[in-house]
């Protein structure tokens, strides 16, 4: 997440590629740029469900025209989205940094069972169309702790709707709640065993805002490991759990669900596992690719997405990291 560097095969220089491939999840990394230093992300993420995962076994069950299963599946039409992401990470001093993200959101559901307004219309974000939105903003700010044998670095996040977007329907643009982020990361290189390699586990806790009558309190793990192929290419592969308290649970023969059905995303008890991997290649030491994909392995109160995320990193250094620069012997 630094900027210019030397392209080695040492690791801790070789991070510029780590972020570059990391960027594609936009989650806090361990390692963390130098003071006056940093890295302007932008990328493009294409994202499609055709299952929704409930809480229940739902083999046989009717909705409308579609029938449930098999297991806790069932296919109630098509969601897409396309979607246009910002990820600047910038370093304060030695061993602190910030970053902003922000996201425009472009959705399309395209089905049998659109969801309708209080007269009885089709919402408009279901009507088989992409609409698109400015999504949400997060501020976040990291501080790393600990060096060895393992990088920890805590952070705390605080995420909030730029604008009003439509956050109903099965092509909603988000949930258009406030929620703050709390976690750390744990990295190190695989030396000696695998000295172009590396690991790292993140750890956050969201808290959201109340929203009809619930608190939703988010737990998720993300694993990482990472393989310098050459000094320029790199590749990864992850995983993700997720654990969501607070709400309700997708079964349509709950009252709370049948109570709740049009917030029932944004309340979604999800679980979830998600696997995915990536590549990352640095055409120089300023500028990189990225490209990724993930897919759901299984889960319930949630979509299985398929997601494949592509984009290009920069890397730069301001004024006073040049200055630092220059009086380094």
């Amino acid at each position: 997440m630094s900027g210019p560097v030397r392209l080695t095969r040492d690791w801790p220089v070789g991070l510029l590629l780590v972020a570059t491939i990391a960027a594609t999840a936009a989650q806090a990394q361990a390692w963390l740029p130098e003071p006056g230093q940093g890295s302007l992300y932008v990328g493009y993420q294409y994202a499609q469900a055709h299952w929704t995962l409930f809480s229940v076994d739902v083999t046989g069950v009717k909705n409308g025209p579609y029938t449930g299963g098999p297991g806790n599946k069932s296919f109630e039409g098509e969601h897409y989205d396309q979607n246009a992401t910002l990820n600047l990470d910038y370093g304060i001093r030695h061993g602190l940094a910030m970053s902003v993200k922000l996201a425009y959101i472009t959705s399309r559901y395209t089905g049998l069972t659109p969801h309708r307004d209080r007269t009885g219309q089709i919402m408009e974000v279901d009507a088989g169309q992409y609409h698109g939105s400015l999504q949400d903003a997060e501020l976040a700010v990291y501080q790393t702790v600990l060096r060895t044998p393992f990088v920890a670095t805590p952070f705390v996040a605080y995420v909030f709707p730029v604008q009003a977007y439509q956050a109903r329907g099965h092509a909603a643009f988000g949930h258009h709640l406030r929620e703050l982020r709390l976690g750390a990361t744990l990295a190190r290189s695989l030396r000696p065993f695998l000295p172009d390699a590396y690991g790292q586990v993140r750890y956050a806790y969201n808290l959201a805002e109340r929203e009809a009558d619930h608190s939703i309190h988010r737990n998720s793990v993300d694993m990482e490991l990472g393989y310098f192929v050459t000094p320029r290419f790199s590749l990864k592969g992850a995983a993700s759990w997720v654990r969501t308290s607070g709400g309700i649970d997708w079964n349509r023969q709950s009252a709370e669900f049948k109570r709740y059905t049009f917030v029932h995303d944004a309340l979604a008890n999800e679980r979830s596992w998600r696997v995915g991997g990536g590549a990352g290649y640095a055409l120089t030491s300023h500028y990189s690719l990225f490209a990724a994909g993930y897919t759901t392995v299984s889960g319930a109160s949630t979509h299985a997405m398929n997601t494949f995320v592509t984009g290009v990193g920069w890397n730069f250094a301001t004024p006073p990291a040049r200055r630092d620069s220059a009086r380094t012997p």
